[in-house]
């Protein structure tokens, strides 16, 4: 069990890992943290309301999908997909939850900056006003960009001579990159980057997710062979579409367990798990609690109000 203090304190398994770069490990000042996560089982409040005066944030997920809020509003982040805050702004996990998942995250402080170094005046304020202006905090990470998020972090963990130096270019070619993600003509474009044959096959899946779903169902229903199926998936939305499946039966069991009158046994039926057993092991495997604490957690939140 690895133990990461902070507000809340994590305790972490040998299945969820974490590496994060901050205060005199940092390799670029304008960089207050570099962080990397990857969790096979999901962490429970773990990313509670929080916020940071002064810097933005931007995640960069790479497999699993993690469900963000924002003030008002709420976003869920796919693979290939990032999100980022602005100073100050009140954010979190949805249920203050981390689900399993694998990503990239930084911090950039812009204050007292004039020009980062190595840029310009102009191309500084260009970077940052991207960040300001953006009409979608959600969009597209190119793999320009991931690549800028890894490079960082292995820079920062192997320490090879010019690290330093390496992660400052790194990171002058990770404003250029994100600026470009940014640009409302490429975000939107992106954004409806998924396949009208994905499409339909994630319009019968939420249609059907009370219904036996077998992956030649959703094929048909897509107009792709079952082969076909999992490279479009896997390539669009970086799941299996049994995963997907999955995951989406049990944001379904979110929302039914609020209601007292249905049994956790009708809940798990209902979704199409054979056992409340298994129901309750990938519930908790996927939100970090069991759905009777979660039933609890968000009836005692309600009476709160």
């Amino acid at each position: 069990m690895k133990h990461i203090p902070g507000e809340p304190e994590w305790h972490l398994s040998d299945r969820q890992r974490h590496e994060s770069y901050e205060g005199a490990l940092r390799l670029v000042p304008e960089l207050p943290l570099v962080g990397w996560m990857h969790l096979l089982d999901a962490l429970p409040h773990a990313h509670v309301a929080h916020a940071h005066p002064g810097f933005y944030e931007i995640h960069c997920i790479v497999r699993g999908s993690l469900s963000f809020w924002v003030g008002e509003e709420t976003y869920t982040v796919l693979p290939g997909m990032a999100i980022f805050t602005r100073p100050g702004e009140l954010h979190g996990g949805v249920d203050g939850v981390l689900s399993p998942a694998e990503w990239y995250w930084i911090q950039i402080d812009f204050r007292h900056r004039n020009a980062m170094p190595g840029l310009s005046p102009v191309d500084t304020q260009y970077v940052q006003q991207a960040l300001d202006v953006a009409p979608q905090r959600l969009f597209a990470c190119s793999e320009a960009l991931r690549s800028c998020f890894e490079r960082l972090i292995i820079e920062h963990r192997t320490r090879p001579p010019l690290a330093p130096l390496m992660a400052r270019l790194v990171f002058q070619q990770l404003l250029v990159c994100l600026a470009r993600d940014l640009t409302p003509s490429h975000a939107e474009a992106a954004l409806h980057s998924v396949s009208p044959a994905v499409r339909r096959a994630l319009h019968w899946i939420e249609d059907n997710l009370t219904e036996p779903v077998t992956i030649r169902r959703v094929a048909t229903a897509a107009g792709l062979s079952p082969s076909s199926l999992r490279q479009h998936f896997f390539e669009e939305l970086g799941f299996s579409p049994a995963d997907y499946v999955t995951r989406q039966r049990i944001e379904r069991a979110k929302l039914l367990l609020h209601d007292p009158g249905r049994s956790i046994t009708q809940i798990a039926i209902t979704l199409g798990f054979n056992t409340s057993s298994h129901f309750s092991a990938v519930f908790k495997r996927l939100t970090g609690l069991t759905p009777s604490d979660f039933r609890n957690q968000t009836a005692d939140h309600s009476k709160s109000l």
